[in-house]
């Protein structure tokens, strides 16, 4: 699952990084046709096929530029990736088929044709950079850029015609061995860059996400909570007795303790709810979906019932418990920052009144005790 999980975000970001790069290069495909257009006498010795390569190019940005503004309103979603992917695509197509039908006409000794397979050149070596999250997209692009090529080699014919495909075979062999290599690279950082991403929110005891996370995942919460009008719950948990563990017996033992506190908070949650490891014996849960009153003292109850079953840990019996403070949005708290306030507040509350309970504080700080 966790496999499953690491693929699934990687092939997101790779598909972030696609967008992200595209509209970097949105101008590469008209600026190599102008200057084709420019430097070259192609626009009157082939009218058809230059003008119709310049509407198709046009075409392509506008697309792409309507694309880029799109995603940057959030319009397309999901379909971003693709539709960016099948312009690029067509990109390629019409720079196969435009110098394809140039070198057919032609011949590849013309120097207009030469200029044209310059820019074409170009442009398929920046493919290669703008695809390198995927190998088989390479594949592709290189076939509709240069299979066009060949077949107009091979259709004029003609003296020297192995000397052209000789060059634009080695040409696409180091295009394909370059992509190739950084593509690896490019898995190898991104995969890297994830690893790095997850050590950093992840607790390295417990495996639960850390309070790094944890600060992430209630600003984002929050400020959708807000926007949504939807309730969301913050419930900070605190052992009791956690020192006299650690004292009485060993950091090794408390460390297991810990452990063993972590995967029944886990096992406590709804799917969608968030815990974290906070520092030392402390925990946040975050309740998201269906975040009532009643909803937060039901997991809080459980956390509290689970602590009072007894461990075995090293060989060692031990018992635990834990003190339970709740803060809810709307109702408690009306920022952020006092959301985190009121749950730390209400856990010392719950710990100051004889520890083993649950506080819940409500709007105009009236408190709410309760116990499992």
């Amino acid at each position: 699952m966790k496999q499953l999980d690491k693929r699934l975000r990687l092939s997101a970001k790779m598909q972030e990084d696609l967008l992200v790069r595209s509209k970097q290069g949105i101008w590469a495909h008209p600026i190599c046709a102008t200057m084709v257009l420019a430097t070259t006498d192609l626009r009157h010795r082939a009218p058809a096929l230059c003008w119709t390569f310049a509407a198709c190019i046009l075409l392509q940005t506008v697309l792409r530029v309507s694309l880029r503004n799109a995603t940057g309103q959030q319009k397309t979603g999901h379909a971003c990736p693709q539709l960016h992917m099948a312009v690029l695509l067509f990109c390629s197509a019409i720079w196969g088929i435009t110098a394809g039908v140039a070198l057919w006409n032609f011949g590849y000794r013309d120097k207009d044709v030469l200029t044209l397979l310059l820019y074409h050149a170009v442009i398929a070596f920046g493919t290669v950079n703008l695809l390198v999250h995927d190998r088989r997209w390479i594949a592709v692009a290189m076939a509709l850029l240069f299979i066009p090529l060949i077949a107009g080699d091979l259709l004029r014919g003609g003296d020297g015609s192995l000397a052209y495909l000789g060059a634009a075979a080695a040409f696409l062999l180091y295009c394909f061995v370059q992509g190739k290599q950084w593509n690896q690279m490019y898995q190898g950082h991104i995969s890297d860059n994830y690893d790095l991403s997850v050590a950093a929110h992840r607790d390295s005891l417990t495996g639960l996400p850390n309070r790094l996370y944890m600060d992430e995942a209630l600003e984002s919460s929050f400020a959708q909570a807000r926007r949504d009008s939807h309730p969301i719950a913050l419930l900070y948990i605190d052992l009791d007795g956690f020192k006299e563990v650690n004292d009485r017996h060993s950091h090794k033992v408390g460390d297991l303790l810990l452990c063993e506190v972590a995967d029944r908070i886990r096992r406590s949650l709804r799917k969608n709810d968030i815990v974290a490891r906070i520092g030392g014996d402390e925990f946040n849960i975050l309740l998201f979906d269906g975040a009532s009153e009643q909803e937060a003292l039901r997991v809080a109850r459980r956390v509290l019932r689970d602590a009072r079953i007894p461990l075995k840990i090293d060989g060692e019996n031990l018992s635990y418990s834990a003190s339970i403070g709740i803060s809810l949005f709307p109702g408690t708290a009306e920022t952020l920052d006092t959301l985190i306030h009121s749950a730390d507040q209400a856990m010392y509350f719950a710990k100051s009144s004889g520890k083993d309970r649950i506080c819940m504080l409500l709007a105009g700080g009236e408190r709410r005790f309760a116990h499992a």
